[in-house]
């Protein structure tokens, strides 16, 4: 005979709301972060206090078309200024070794921004630095090669 589960009257209380993601270890957030793109890995900030500053540790920056999708079609050397202040952004944030660094600006035109962002890796001891201009000539500054 079929044994018969008794009901006890008591509902059982269920955690729908458990946050499991903000619980992961610090080096699995890292490792999570670094395959994602750039522009997502940022937008984990929002996720919980413990995810805010993760990205800041992400060792490759990657400023390529992913980053300027969705971009407005406005006044290009507005955009421009816009992109690289934002690219400065999060060199600022940033707070662990960059090993990577791409950058590709279409059609540049803000060379002294440029130049400033060049000093600024040039002092960040990147190890991998890809930089592509499609349409000028950009001479480096020499104090890159400090």
């Amino acid at each position: 005979m079929p044994l018969k589960k008794k009901y006890s009257g008591t509902p059982v209380k269920r955690n729908y709301h458990q946050d499991i993601i903000s619980n992961l270890p610090q080096s699995l957030r890292e490792t999570i972060l670094i395959h994602l793109p750039l522009r997502d890995a940022v937008r984990t900030s929002v996720l919980s206090s413990k995810w805010r500053y993760t990205w800041t540790k992400v060792p490759h920056l990657c400023f390529d078309e992913t980053i300027l999708r969705g971009s407005s079609g406005g006044d290009q050397l507005e955009f421009q200024n816009k992109y690289v202040r934002q690219i400065l952004h999060v060199l600022l944030q940033h707070g662990g070794p960059i090993t990577t660094f791409v950058l590709a600006i279409p059609e540049l035109e803000i060379f002294p921004e440029m130049d400033s962002l060049m000093f600024f890796l040039s002092k960040s001891d990147v190890e991998n630095l890809t930089v592509v201009f499609t349409s000028s000539h950009y001479k480096l500054p020499s104090t890159f090669f400090k």
